[in-house]
């Protein structure tokens, strides 16, 4: 079974508090996907006797020079089942802010990365019905 983890960085203002558009929805960290032409969360495959955490983080250094120093807790699982069984960890990081959280380590990294609202994601990426349905079948509260 291919196993991948994803990202979800919401973010957030020097106060800790989650920074939205002018239509009062949350802007999420997106890297764009050269392979693919797409804007999507950070993530990837996990790679052999690697966890799903240490995927998600490991994805989100390597595509953003992002390191992040607080945990990341899981918030959805998915398992689809098509031309062959693959299996999604969706992480989120929680409390972060610019200051206390991240590090910027590599000047030059894999992929460009903006912030923007979470809908708009879902509109251009290619993953966007993934997206979707995480959020729908999560029953997805977004944190403060």
């Amino acid at each position: 079974m291919r196993e991948s983890a994803v990202v979800i960085v919401f973010l957030r203002d020097d106060d800790g508090y989650i920074r939205r558009d002018r239509d009062g929805e949350p802007l999420v960290l997106c890297v764009w996907n050269s392979k693919f032409h797409t804007w999507c969360l950070p993530g990837g495959k996990l790679e052999p006797g690697e966890t799903p955490m240490d995927c998600a983080a490991r994805e989100l250094f390597e595509e953003t020079g992002l390191k992040h120093k607080e945990l990341l807790s899981l918030v959805y699982e998915a398992v689809s089942y098509g031309e062959e069984d693959f299996k999604a960890y969706v992480f989120a990081c929680r409390r972060t802010t610019p200051h206390a959280t991240w590090d910027t380590v590599v000047p030059e990294p894999k992929s460009s990365y903006t912030y923007m609202p979470m809908y708009r994601m879902i509109q251009v990426s290619r993953y966007g019905g993934f997206y979707q349905e995480m959020m729908r079948s999560a029953n997805w509260k977004i944190p403060t």
